[in-house]
């Protein structure tokens, strides 16, 4: 190759370098280790901070990860989270976390704003471990039986007894709904607890009834909560921060009604029809005295699921046929009208997650098949177009996003190995397993880089490189290893010659002879710049492709 030839290529090179990236990838942020194991519960976003929790015997820490600085802080240390099944633990309300701890024998509530100095235990009563978030608000039992609320900044004492946790409705701080003896022998009672006084809502109520899971909300300046009573009558109470309180009961049929939710600030209801073979999704009108959208779900055995979903433009829910083999499960879109989009969603469509981030929301979900499970990340809720990630070789244990920030992150666990990292999705590769196998230039014959990841026994990470060249004609093999400082998005090592030895001649030592260095980046996939410095030569950077480039596709995605 003349001299032109090369140096045009050369600079082709160097300009396809520059070009942007559309790889799609995870880069590590942090490894689990022995001394370091994540615990249960959920990881969380706040401003630049990641906020994790680790586990070592019966001590829990709550750890503060900074997104930029890249260093990790202790927060916390004492009981949290005791139960293994309980994962949504830690929860954001503005700049803030908040998470039951106790560092002492007793849990309390505590905020954090991601640094030692912000953290702090708030002025409530010591509490039991069990909690819960609902619009804006936390709540918990404290340890005199009374339920404890803050909307991070006012907190306050209800004087009422063990309340269904997952049946609080909140209007104010010092304002709720509350259930009362849910799964006691006694009657169930709806109470209301305003500024020191209790309300008993269901006095009118004649008969037992329940408060399910996910029948109380708030919507607007009041609260609705369905109940039903063992005689199979309902009642939908409204209760407004006025102090009115409406039985719709007496203006609107609510006998095939089983569930309430709200959507863009409006409320609508899950019913079955008079034979309880179909179902339905109804809109409210404004008055409340009646509906003005519905919508039936089609298929005569199709039994809705517990599954619903929002975005900002659809609601998202799921019927299911569940006494056929394969169960057929069916996806449903519908806009605020309670219009069906049939080109969302259908039968044995994956049921997305929805996650916020300041620019716009992303939609995940697992997908099942013949091949091994795989998790999809997309732009779309489609979830088959504008895809950003695949991931087959991992659990995800948690999405960590902001409505505050554009980034996402993931606490992941390898299917093999069973290790959790947090990793950050990424358009970029940084140097990891990523970057290890075969790469070459397709221009230069015969010639190219062989490179391994590995873990050491004490879990520090290295990249062993081996370059495959020649020099004044002779074959010329160069090796090195370096450590991987996580995350590191380029790597220097150093290179050595080896000489004075024989075709696998035994007892004998090849002589070292330093020859310089290597800096490796990923630009893509299965793209790799690498850049040659030996002392008293000018630097040579080669963009290379990876050979192998189908045994990584698990790992990235162009």
């Amino acid at each position: 190759m003349n001299k032109t030839v090369f140096l045009a290529l050369f600079a082709s090179a160097l300009l396809l370098s520059t070009e942007t990236s559309t790889a799609k990838t995870r880069n590590v942020l942090l490894e689990a280790t022995p001394e370091h194991q994540f615990g249960n519960a959920n990881a969380v976003l706040v401003g630049n901070y990641i906020l994790y929790q680790t586990k070592n015997d019966d001590e829990s820490q709550l750890w503060s990860y900074n997104t930029v600085s890249f260093e990790r802080t202790l927060l916390f240390t004492g009981a949290l989270n005791q139960f293994t099944f309980v994962t949504d633990y830690i929860y954001t309300i503005g700049d803030f976390a908040y998470f039951a701890g106790a560092s002492g024998e007793q849990f309390r509530f505590w905020k954090t704003d991601g640094t030692p100095a912000g953290t702090e235990a708030l002025d409530l009563k010591p509490m039991f471990s069990t909690h819960s978030q609902v619009d804006g608000y936390l709540f918990g039992w404290s340890i005199d039986n009374t339920l404890l609320s803050t909307n991070g900044t006012e907190v306050y004492e209800h004087m009422i007894n063990l309340p269904a946790i997952n049946s609080i409705c909140p209007i104010a701080t010092d304002d709720v709904l509350a259930v009362l003896n849910q799964y006691s022998s006694e009657d169930t009672v709806l109470v209301r607890s305003h500024a020191r006084e209790i309300t008993n809502l269901s006095a009118d109520f004649s008969v037992a009834f329940e408060v399910r899971p996910g029948n109380s909300i708030t919507l607007g300046d009041a609260c609705y909560v369905l109940a039903h009573s063992f005689d199979g009558n309902k009642e939908l109470f409204m209760v407004t921060e006025a102090g009115e309180v409406k039985y719709l009961s007496q203006q609107v049929d609510l006998s095939e009604i089983f569930k309430i939710f709200r959507y863009q600030n409006r409320l609508y209801a899950m019913s079955t029809s008079a034979d309880e073979n179909t179902y339905n999704l109804n809109r409210f009108n404004t008055e409340l005295t009646g509906f003005d959208a519905s919508f039936s779900f089609p298929g005569y055995f199709a039994v809705i699921t517990r599954n619903l979903g929002f975005t900002d433009e659809y609601i998202i829910t799921q019927t299911t046929i569940p006494n056929v083999s394969p169960t057929v499960n069916t996806v449903f879109y519908l806009d605020f009208d309670l219009n069906h989009n049939e080109s969302l969603g259908g039968a044995h469509a994956p049921f997305p997650t929805v996650h916020e981030t300041a620019g716009g929301e992303r939609f995940s979900a697992h997908l099942y098949g013949n091949t091994p499970s795989r998790w999809i990340l997309s732009q779309n809720p489609d979830l088959e177009s504008s895809v950003d990630l695949q991931i087959s070789d991992s659990f995800i244990r948690d999405v960590i996003t902001s409505p505050d920030s554009n980034d996402v992150f993931l606490k992941i666990s390898d299917r093999r190995f069973g290790k959790t990292s947090i990793v950050k999705v990424a358009d970029t590769p940084h140097i990891n397993l990523t970057t290890a196998g075969i790469w070459h230039d397709p221009v230069i014959k015969n010639q190219g880089l062989v490179i391994n990841q590995g873990q050491r026994a004490n879990g520090s990470n290295y990249l062993f490189v081996s370059v495959y060249t020649q020099e004044n004609g002779s074959p010329l093999w160069l090796a090195g290893v370096a450590d991987i400082e996580l995350p590191q998005a380029s790597i220097e090592v150093e290179l050595s010659q080896f000489e004075d030895t024989n075709f696998f001649e035994p007892e004998t030592n090849p002589t070292n002879i330093p020859w310089g260095t290597i800096t490796l980046e990923m630009t893509a996939c299965d793209g790799l710049k690498a850049t040659f410095n030996q002392a008293a030569t000018n630097p040579r950077t080669i963009n290379l492709v990876r050979i192998d480039n189908t045994s990584f596709n698990y790992l990235c995605s162009d």
